[in-house]
């Protein structure tokens, strides 16, 4: 694509953090994104967060946990969830439980991700 945007990046980048063996290609792409001074919105941190669930790396969700803080999508309640899914994925569950805690207007999706983990204690 001669010229990418937002929307394309966010395209590729949710694509690729649902299938394990590419989701280290989403990574990839929002450093090229940020080459391309397009910064991520809270899609693009929903999708990343899940490629970090996908690849299992607590790390990598924590940094973008801190990412998430400073760009100012931590009220996104899609955000909120897929931070909720990642640490409650890696087994951390009273940083899921803070999360949880945090969404002010719980989506149905909020409370299927504490549900589910709530079964698995």
């Amino acid at each position: 694509m001669p010229r990418r945007n937002l929307v394309s990046f966010n395209a590729l980048i949710a694509a690729y953090s649902r299938v394990p063996p590419y989701a280290i290609s989403a990574f990839k792409l929002l450093t090229q994104m940020e080459i391309e001074r397009l910064r991520p919105n809270g899609l693009t941190f929903t999708s990343l967060l899940q490629a970090s669930s996908c690849l299992e790396d607590r790390l990598m969700g924590s940094e973008l946990h801190a990412q998430v803080v400073k760009s100012g999508f931590l009220n996104d309640v899609c955000v909120q969830t897929s931070l909720l899914g990642m640490y409650s994925n890696s087994g951390d569950l009273e940083f899921a439980n803070k999360i949880f805690g945090n969404i002010v207007d719980k989506d149905p999706m909020a409370w299927n991700s504490y549900d589910l983990w709530e079964l698995e204690k």
